[in-house]
């Protein structure tokens, strides 16, 4: 059985400010963590901070960063759209971090079509490269 990966879910507004990004991110995950669709789900944190800061970590605004086993994407998918479609929405994309190098795979939730679906479950599911061994047997 696939093991749980990360994702990441970004909650993008079209007019609106960061305060209001925040609200709706944090309400978002709320509902995230009602469902069992996720291992876990918190807001999303940068390593890299301000210049003559003193915290190591910085809030991404609008950013949720869950461990989801692939086969429960469609359901968290489906709780997405159903979010997004509430009056006022807010546009949700889903995009998914994957170990290995460059590779993300991002789609808008509201859109998303079936193959989309599959191809991010997919992604999700292909196991990490082995890393280089030389002849020497060393990496």
């Amino acid at each position: 059985m696939p093991q749980a990966g990360p994702l990441l879910v970004r909650v993008a507004v079209s007019e609106g400010d960061d305060e209001e990004l925040d609200a709706l991110a944090r309400q978002l995950l709320s509902e995230i963590r009602e469902s069992s669709s996720v291992d876990t789900a918190e807001l999303a944190r940068s390593r890299s901070a301000a210049p003559g800061a003193k915290s190591g970590e910085l809030l991404q605004v609008g950013q949720l960063a869950l461990t989801v086993v692939p086969a429960a994407i469609p359901a968290l998918v489906a709780l997405l759209r159903a979010w997004s479609s509430r009056p006022r929405p807010a546009p949700v994309k889903v995009a998914l971090k994957v170990d290995r190098g460059e590779i993300a795979v991002e789609y808008a939730v509201g859109s998303m079509t079936h193959d989309e679906l599959m191809e991010l479950v997919a992604a999700a599911t292909e196991p990490a490269p082995s890393p280089t061994v030389d002849a020497a047997g060393e990496s």
